[in-house]
């Protein structure tokens, strides 16, 4: 079985540093150089939030984004 391309999700303008699938695998977090961090609809590819214009952003010490 070969893993095909679902989407390509486009929106940080710098690297994306840390991502992370919510418990039910239905929303995707990333957390970009860009200070922002994007909450995806995954089946859609659509941002459902961004959070923008924060000094840094949101992460872990570990440098990880996290579902609580």
């Amino acid at each position: 079985q070969r893993d095909v391309c679902q989407n390509i999700l486009v929106q940080h303008s710098e690297p994306v540093y840390s991502v992370a699938f919510s418990p039910d695998d239905r929303l995707l977090a990333t957390d970009s150089f860009d200070k922002a961090i994007n909450l995806w609809n995954i089946a859609r590819g659509q941002i459902v939030h961004g959070y923008r214009g924060t000094r840094v952003g949101a992460s872990a010490s570990d440098g990880t984004v996290r579902f609580n």
